[in-house]
């Protein structure tokens, strides 16, 4: 009975001690290592509680700010870790880094090619497009996999995009580029990006088609702007042994630049948002995060003065990029398509570019 009590008494102590965990951790609105915003309390009406509105949002608050979840999550992928699992949460681990899990999605792919149909047509007799589909991480390294994802690999994706594509756009198929230099700190082992050194052979393969050569990498600089931080991929199954990422910003002396998100009074100088650094997500030091329109306008002089504008058609992958098309333009104007409101394929008509780049992972 004793026993029986005790059990009883310690159960309530846990319950309230989860309880006083929720109250105090509820007015946090990010998690830092989910990479992500949470959900806001509930606000109380008589319609949200007929609705089921109410009870909704209630649940997901309370699996937001839940006393404890960070650890509590830890605890989970550790567990399953030491049930022999590999894929946790979309994402393999394996020796201190993190890939890609790769499933096809013939929907969303579809709504890409159907995308960059779109944007070809309107370019049409007015410009060159080029396509540059960003490989996954996994898709470059399947030798570090673990066994259960070696046939993950995106050949026919690969495939359906040169074939739809054939006489529309240039498709620029950097994967060769990149496994040649694997040995290279390509991508971020805890964050889905790839990092400037990967991004530069992405550059390449772009300026080597519009008959341009990027500079060789001595004459770059190179600049540690956060020397750990744990990126995306962690956050979705964090590991005791993951190893941290640097990010390291690669520069031309010389090369300088404007930065506008609207009007002249909305501009910055250079694509560093330096605070950024050491914030939720150290990759939006370049250019802030992401935005439905900005402008890059070549302040440098002589020979990285550039000539002409680029029209960049953009998801994240472009953000560590586009630095090194800078000294080949007098300006470039970028959309980012999740969050532009406006025609893209009517920009590129009426825009008077020089070139169409499109940078997505596919």
């Amino acid at each position: 009975m004793k026993r029986d009590q005790r059990t009883i008494v310690v159960f309530f102590l846990m319950l309230g001690a989860l309880l006083a965990g929720t109250c105090f951790s509820s007015g946090k609105v990010f998690s830092e290592r989910e990479k992500r915003y949470l959900a806001d309390k509930p606000e109380w009406s008589f319609s949200s509680l007929l609705s089921g509105a109410f009870m909704d949002d209630t649940d997901a608050w309370l699996a937001d700010h839940v006393g404890g979840k960070e650890e509590l999550v830890f605890l989970k992928t550790m567990v399953e870790r030491l049930e022999g699992r590999t894929l946790l949460n979309g994402v393999y681990y394996k020796d201190g880094s993190y890939w890609q899990h790769y499933e096809p999605d013939p929907r969303a792919l579809e709504k890409t090619l159907a995308a960059w149909e779109a944007y070809a047509e309107a370019a049409a007799g007015v410009t060159d497009v080029y396509i540059l589909p960003v490989p996954l991480n996994s898709e470059i390294y399947p030798e570090r996999l673990p066994a259960a994802a070696a046939e993950e690999r995106q050949e026919e994706t690969f495939a359906e995009v040169l074939r739809r594509m054939e006489g529309r756009a240039v498709v620029l198929d950097c994967r060769e580029r990149l496994r040649a230099e694997k040995e290279r700190y390509l991508y971020f082992r805890t964050d889905h990006h790839w990092t400037m050194e990967g991004a530069y052979l992405g550059a390449g393969a772009f300026l080597s088609a519009v008959g341009e050569g990027i500079a060789p990498r001595e004459d770059f600089r190179r600049e540690i702007l956060n020397e750990g931080f744990y990126g995306t991929l962690y956050a979705k199954a964090p590991a005791l042994t993951a190893k941290p990422d640097e990010l390291v910003h690669m520069f031309l002396p010389g090369v300088t630049c404007e930065v506008s998100l609207g009007g002249p009074s909305e501009a910055r100088d250079g694509y560093l948002v330096r605070e950024e650094r050491e914030g939720r997500d150290p990759y939006s030091v370049f250019f802030g995060g992401n935005y439905g329109f900005l402008t890059i306008k070549n302040t440098s002089e002589g020979a990285y003065a550039g000539e002409g504008r680029l029209l960049v058609i953009k998801d994240s992958y472009a953000n560590c990029l586009l630095p090194f098309l800078i000294p080949y333009y007098e300006e470039i104007d970028v959309i980012d398509p999740r969050h532009y409101m406006h025609s893209v394929a009517g920009r590129i008509a009426d825009g008077g570019y020089s070139a169409v780049l499109v940078i997505q992972e596919v």
